[in-house]
């Protein structure tokens, strides 16, 4: 719950424009859950998903921010950690910012 509950309060910040308070509550979300990560996550869980989403439009964000070094570190996570959900999308980011495809 923390995750989607995090999630969401990023998300309200960045509509609102408040756009370094809401990268921060996403990285709030993101780190401690990097330390727990299992090596899978149960089928069907949420967690992966609000995870993904997280990281996706962390660096999203970031992009638009012109953070573009923390941008790929985002999608970058969101490959290392195999969630499951969205992958493609932070592949096709990482391209776009200029990383190889070879060594995604």
């Amino acid at each position: 719950v923390r995750v989607e509950a995090g999630y969401n309060l990023g998300k309200l910040l960045a509509r609102s424009g408040r756009f370094d308070e809401a990268i921060a509550v996403w990285w709030d979300v993101v780190n401690p859950v990097l330390k727990n990560v299992p090596a899978s996550f149960e089928p069907y869980a949420k967690r992966p998903y609000w995870f993904a989403r997280t990281l996706l439009d962390l660096g999203e964000l970031l992009e638009q921010q012109l953070k573009l070094e923390e941008a790929k570190r985002a999608y970058d996570l969101l490959l290392q950690k195999k969630l499951g959900y969205g992958e493609s999308l932070a592949k096709q980011s990482l391209e776009r910012l200029g990383v190889p495809a070879a060594t995604l």
